[in-house]
């Protein structure tokens, strides 16, 4: 019992109780400290510089890296929106070596409080000797122009460009192309800029081009023969008839073969507009109408003007029956003759 209580004692010394207090408290504050950590997380991407001047980029793993870095909460907010990073290459020489993804950032590498990891942690590049070659550029034209027009040529400028890069990719290339230029309906002349399609690990003094498409119709000429007129848009108090008759005797269209197929398919009329024609009379230099599109053009038509004689149905009505009367009237005075 005696040494129960003297354990019980010496536990109760200040010094030992003190000692106790601020172990607890130490492992109270790391606990809730880690407790309130948080982890940001940003992808990456990493430059290159420092390339030696008579090496060029043939081949390299892909220039991203995840950067990780745990923080206590009241760092959190204190932490960049965004990171940079690269990897340099004053020290390159020709083949395939890792090098070490470096980041940009000084603060974050001078605070120590924070755990930083990053995944990959280098980088693979391949280098090869640099070559320097001139090629022509080729546009790249696909889909098709509107029916009866055609290509008539492609002008553009520059025509040609330097390109630079590993001397095993510049070595295979005989042309730059430019992106899909879609000439899909299209029938007039017109110009476009154009990006070109310029390979991985090449460097180009242009980036794109300017193109002039020219176009050309396929023209068709027909000739149509006597032709029904239609008089439209007169007033029913009237009659009408023409010197000419009321056909086109001759008629000669010409146009590309996309109008001609589609005049062909809603058909040809011609008319005479006599909405103006108020009173009887004769009406001369009246020319007919044609439902054709614009791009279709006359040749020649025959006759080209009509004098048109309009008669009110009213008038000759009352001619006709004094006519009629007249005739009566001589068959009565023959008849009272043999009467007589």
């Amino acid at each position: 019992m005696k040494k129960f209580r003297k354990k019980i004692k010496n536990m109760l010394n200040p010094t030992f109780v003190k000692f106790i207090c601020i172990c607890l408290a130490t492992g109270i504050f790391f606990y809730v400290r880690f407790d309130q950590e948080q982890t940001r997380e940003y992808i990456v991407d990493v430059d290159v510089i420092n390339v030696p001047a008579k090496l060029a980029i043939l081949e390299r793993d892909n220039l991203q890296t995840t950067v990780s870095i745990r923080v206590f909460k009241d760092q959190y907010l204190k932490l960049p929106e965004n990171i940079l990073a690269h990897i340099d290459l004053t020290n390159a020489k020709k083949g395939s070596n890792s090098y070490n993804i470096i980041l940009n950032d000084k603060d974050i590498k001078a605070n120590r409080s924070l755990r930083v990891s990053m995944l990959p942690i280098d980088i693979n590049v391949t280098l090869d000797n640099i070559a320097y070659k001139t090629v022509n550029i080729t546009p790249i034209i696909t889909g098709s122009p509107i029916a009866g027009a055609s290509i008539q040529g492609i002008e553009f400028e520059p025509r040609s460009v330097n390109i630079s890069g590993a001397r095993e990719i510049i070595s295979k290339i005989d042309t730059i192309k430019t992106l899909n230029i879609d000439i899909t309906g299209e029938s007039n002349t017109y110009k476009i800029y154009r990006s070109l399609s310029i390979p991985k690990y090449v460097n180009s003094d242009s980036t794109r081009t300017q193109l002039e498409i020219k176009f050309t119709q396929n023209t068709i000429r027909k000739e149509y023969n006597d032709l029904d007129i239609n008089i439209n848009n007169l007033n029913n108090r009237f009659n009408v008839e023409t010197k000419e008759g009321v056909t086109i005797t001759k008629l000669i269209l010409e146009g590309d073969q996309s109008a001609m197929e589609t005049l062909a398919n809603n058909g040809l009329k011609v008319s005479i507009n006599l909405e103006d024609i108020t009173e009887s009379g004769e009406y001369t230099n009246k020319t007919v109408s044609l439902n054709i599109p614009p791009q279709i053009k006359i040749i020649e038509i025959e006759p080209a003007n009509f004098t048109v004689i309009v008669k009110d149905k009213n008038k000759v009505k009352d001619k006709d029956k004094e006519v009629v009367k007249d005739k009566n009237k001589d068959k009565d005075i023959i008849k009272d003759k043999e009467e007589l």
